[in-house]
């Protein structure tokens, strides 16, 4: 588990701008498995964090995760991004699958 904060930048056909997320994740290791996690995360970036166009926006995804070797997960899931852009409505910027590989240092 954790809390943070996360920069997104948009450019968009709605509008441009970005802010400073506050959110978190958390993942579970299943017992009998214990390279395969699931669980997701959020972020939601109020008014007052944003620069530009943007108003306020919020993203959140669930994810399976399999740790391939130390430093690297294979993962599978769903996200949702979603943003308010100055004298637009509320716009869905991306929603669907992911399939992805994540490699830390």
């Amino acid at each position: 588990m954790g809390l943070g904060a996360r920069w997104s930048q948009y450019d968009t056909d709605h509008g441009d701008g970005g802010g400073l997320g506050l959110g978190g994740y958390g993942y579970y290791y299943l017992p009998g498995a214990p390279r395969v996690s699931l669980g997701g995360y959020g972020y939601v970036t109020p008014d007052v964090a944003t620069s530009n166009d943007l108003e306020h926006s919020y993203e959140y995804g669930l994810r399976a995760r399999y740790q391939v070797i130390d430093n690297v997960e294979g993962y599978v899931g769903y996200r949702k991004v979603k943003a308010d852009f100055e004298n637009r409505d509320e716009r869905t910027l991306d929603s669907g699958p992911l399939v992805g590989m994540r490699l830390q240092f």
